[in-house]
Parts: structure tokens; sequence; C-alpha cells
């Protein structure tokens, strides 16, 4: 990411400048040469920080994708999800339920479809974890997770392997330490599909 501030008495090239962007650079094994890189995003809004970026291989669609959460004041964040070749064609751009009400969130794409949306609370050195998930059309998963708020390890560890489980690293103590499983439902419009 590159941050960067410029003033201009001429409002229209100002209207018409990027202030913020994510750009991508797609590198093979054993290339000689870093390939050029291209927009997968801009704002004009001026004031942004981008905090957070996850990016993956879509397995559900083709290509790849991006979700950028984008801060625009102190308390107000949106996120973006963006799909896109690595010719650098983007082939979707859409704005993702839910707003961020100022928690600590994060959003993760499910290697099988949706989105897992996972807000920290921290208590101390306990964090607890909540765990949404959404489809591919931002719809509320009906999945009766296993437990609706879970104790985390002190550096909150998880993670969604590429068979959609996830392990999450619970509470350890001085002899032992926990890793929870869970099996996450298909959230890809495809899953009742054969092919």
């Amino acid at each position: 990411m590159t941050i960067r501030t410029f003033t201009s008495n001429k409002t229209l090239a100002v209207q018409f400048s990027a202030n913020a962007g994510i750009y991508a650079i797609m590198l093979g094994y054993n290339q000689p040469k870093t390939p050029k890189s291209f927009i997968l995003y801009q704002l004009t809004t001026p004031n942004i920080t981008f905090t957070g970026l996850y990016c993956s291989v879509d397995f559900v669609f083709i290509g790849h994708s991006c979700i950028a959460s984008i801060r625009t004041t102190a308390v107000s964040t949106f996120y973006v999800r963006i799909r896109f070749l690595s010719s650098g064609t983007i082939l979707s751009l859409d704005q993702m339920f839910p707003p961020n009400n100022g928690s600590l969130t994060n959003l993760r794409m499910l290697p099988l479809g949706g989105y897992a949306l996972i807000t920290r609370v921290y208590h101390g050195q306990i964090i607890n974890f909540t765990f949404n998930l959404y489809d591919d059309d931002d719809k509320l998963s009906e999945y009766n997770f296993p437990l609706k708020q879970i104790t985390a390890n002190f550096d909150g560890a998880f993670d969604v392997l590429q068979n959609n489980t996830m392990l999450v690293a619970l509470n350890e103590t001085t002899t032992s330490w926990q890793i929870l499983s869970v099996n996450l439902p298909l959230l890809s419009p495809y899953n009742s599909k054969c092919f």
C-alpha cells in the first residue's frame, strides 16, 4: 500500500485523482523479472485507510478473490470483495454486508463458498470470538455453530483450511493445549449441483 497526500487548486483534477488503491502483482514460479502491477481497486475519497486485506484463490468461481476492509472515519468501516483473473481482468467488485460498528472484526472468505464474519472481543488476556457465516449473496447462514462464542488462546490463533474446516487454538495451560475443529457448511451457490 502507498500513502500519499497532495493539495491542488484544481478542483477537477482532484475529483479524478485516486487517493487510495489496491494493486496486484501476479508472481509466477522462478520468474527472472517481476511482472507489472495492475489496479484492483481505487478510491477518490480523501482520508481513507485500508485496514485489512485477505486474498486467496477462488475455489468456487474462477481466478482470485480479495476482501479489503476500508476505514473512512474513526468508527466507519466497510468491506469490498474483488474477484479478478491473474491477467488483471476484474470480474466483480462488490461492497459487502455488514458494515462494521467499530468492533474488532475480520472477514474471511471460505474455500467452499461464502465468508465468515469474525468478531474478536478482548477481556484482558482472553480473546472471545463470535462467528457468523454468510453465503455469496450476503445472506446469514442458518448453520448451527457448535459454540456461539469461542475463547481462544492468547494469540487468538485460528485458520480455515481448504476443506472448509476451521481450526481454533483454545486456551492452554502450562501442561496442555487444545485445538477446536469445526466443519463449516458449503455456502457456494453450486453446492447442491453435480458437475
